[in-house]
């Protein structure tokens, strides 16, 4: 199979997308996969490797074979890299927005399910009252557009005959899907608790995705990268709860077995250790290592790049060990040679390990471009505003045009949202070496700064994707550049607008990693740390994931009892949040006692 290089003979710093696409024996179980479906049985594609070992190019690579190919397949990507995907909720209600806006997939279920669990979390606001949360959940044409004529009038047992007459007058897919389910499902879920309902709606997208792949004639393939990002946070890498992380996965894997599931990431999945020997995961994984290049491949790549003197290819092989990524970064270096001292590169020029690769890259950058790449790498990403915002801000000398000519380099990705780009980790860490300290500093402080601009005045009503991104960007330069106290009081002030909106699947990530970032600045037996540990487990309390949140309480009181005293007012609070928890369990002596 052709390598498509991002530098082609003759052309100087053409942009062109350079892709590693001599994985043979990866695309061939793809296709392999691909070309048995529907599946009878459940399979799972996993690919693991390394950081820079070319995994998510190969999962594109993948997806392209898809629309070139597979004209009956529809597929989405779900890329963990986002904080929020890893809630189940929001996971797959991103996966709804995408398959509807390609492919027309209608989840009536899920539609529903969704408005009711909202309506039960909002008890005293209206669909009506509340248009730009709705903005977030629906689209026109889909079943929640149809409730926003009947959600003034609560509660939901109203919905039954107004819904009835809404849907007579819909198409007949969806005359269908009440008939056939529809009903069944409103009665079904006006009887249950809000976590009840978000426990069930893995099921209710499943079925929604059969019912359209049923109808149409169609398959499925469903993508999931970086999923190391599931375990990002707070104790979540524990043994006791390893397996909680991507439970919601494996329930969705198996309520699909048609679908053919690819899973990219650092690791194996374990799912076999799992207790549940009902499950055959062994016959159901597929795991291939995603290592570095053979040297042959290697080597052709770098020739078909331009580099074609054996002395040259010899000694970037050696340093980049195979990895794509320094592949790459060699190449960028050997063109960055040539057009800036107009010579020839020799062997000196290139490094013999990978760290020393990144360095002699950096070696051959002018000024301005070194400064701008570092204060870029302190930004996760950016859009052109904020390029512009930062090369003035702290004048590093390039042009505000100069993106166009920074894209040229191997490192400066497209992210998932378009128009906006990031800086590969692993150059990332190379930048962060000649980053001083102080100007690190100031670039997290400006920001936090710019981040939190937009959540001023933001009123529960009003918040939308542009405010969510804002909160989780804001705390995330803010632990790099406010006080520990600094932090948790902008936290607490600026997640309460998100906490009245109930939007629990951006606030428990953060909270995840505030609880870690006090238990690291204050240490483990800190008043602030229990306050930390109480807010997570009410959280976790209020999506019903009571497992997670009884032990977090008792730490809580444990470290209050310690250090505050039994008869502190604090701890009384954290007796009857605990209290309040084996009541909703349904361990009434336990509640008896505690709250006495």
């Amino acid at each position: 199979m052709p390598i498509v290089p991002k530098h082609r003979l003759g052309e100087q710093r053409p942009e062109v997308s350079r892709r590693f696409t001599d994985r043979e024996e990866f695309i061939e179980i793809f296709e392999q996969a691909a070309s048995e479906l529907p599946l009878t049985d459940n399979k799972v594609l996993v690919y693991y490797g390394v950081g820079g070992i070319g995994k998510t190019s190969l999962r594109e690579e993948l997806g392209q074979l898809l629309e070139e190919n597979y004209s009956q397949t529809v597929w989405a990507v779900l890329d963990f890299r986002n904080t929020t995907y890893r809630d189940e909720q929001t996971a797959l209600s991103s996966l709804v927005q995408k398959l509807k806006q390609k492919y027309g997939v209608q989840f009536p279920s899920f539609d529903l399910a969704s408005a009711i669990f909202w309506q039960k979390s909002h008890p005293q606001t209206s669909f009506r009252q509340d248009p730009t949360q709705l903005e977030t959940l629906l689209e026109q044409g889909t079943l929640f557009a149809n409730l926003v004529s009947i959600a003034g009038e609560f509660p939901v047992v109203s919905w039954v005959p107004k819904l009835s007459k809404v849907i007579s007058k819909s198409d007949r897919l969806l005359r269908e899907w009440w008939t056939k389910r529809g009903h069944r499902d409103l009665y079904d879920l006006q009887e249950m608790e809000p976590e009840d309902i978000v426990e069930q709606l893995p099921a209710f997208w499943a079925s929604d995705l059969k019912d359209f792949l049923e109808r149409e004639g169609k398959f499925a393939v469903l993508f999931m990268d970086t999923y190391e990002a599931l375990w990002e946070g707070e104790g979540r890498r524990t043994e006791g709860r390893f397996f909680a992380q991507d439970a919601w996965v494996r329930k969705l894997v198996l309520r699909l077995p048609e679908v053919l599931w690819v899973i990219t990431g650092r690791e194996r999945l374990r799912w076999e250790e799992e207790d549940d020997e009902t499950e055959d995961w062994p016959n159901y994984l597929r795991q291939k290592p995603v290592g570095g290049l053979a040297e042959e491949d290697a080597q052709k790549f770098l020739a078909s790049c331009g580099i074609s003197e054996k002395a040259l290819q010899e000694v970037i092989v050696e340093g980049s060990k195979g990895v794509p990524f320094y592949l790459d970064l060699s190449v960028d270096t050997y063109w960055q040679i040539k057009e800036t001292q107009q010579r020839d590169p020799s062997s000196s020029d290139f490094g013999r390990t990978p760290k020393k690769v990144r360095r002699r890259f950096l070696r051959y950058l002018n000024q301005n471009e070194t400064e701008t790449l570092k204060v870029l790498s302190v930004a996760r990403f950016w859009d052109r505003e904020l390029f512009e915002l930062l090369i003035d801000e702290f004048n590093t000398g390039c042009p505000k045009t100069a993106l166009p000519e920074l894209r040229r380099f191997s490192f400066v990705q497209a992210e998932q949202a378009p128009g906006t780009w990031t800086i590969h980790p692993l150059m990332r860490e190379a930048l962060e070496e000649h980053l001083d300290a102080e100007l690190r500093g100031r670039v997290h402080k400006y920001l936090f700064d710019y981040y939190n601009y937009s959540l001023e005045g933001l009123e529960s009503v009003s918040i939308g994707d542009v405010h969510k991104m804002a909160l989780i960007e804001g705390f995330q330069h803010g632990r790099h550049a406010l006080a520990t106290d600094e932090l948790f009081g902008w936290f607490a002030t600026a997640g309460e607008v998100f906490e009245r909106a109930a939007l629990w699947q951006v606030l428990i990530p953060l909270y995840e990693e505030i609880v870690g970032v006090m238990k690291d600045r204050l240490g483990p037996d800190h008043p602030g740390t229990a306050t930390s540990l109480n807010n997570l487990a009410s959280l976790y309390r209020a999506r019903g994931r009571y497992e997670e949140a009884g032990p977090l309480y008792e730490r809580a009181l444990g470290i209050k009892e310690r250090v505050l005293g039994p008869d502190h007012p604090h701890t009384a609070q954290s007796l009857n949040n605990l209290a309040f928890l084996y009541r909703a369990r349904g361990r009434y002596d336990s509640a008896k006692r505690l709250t006495r």
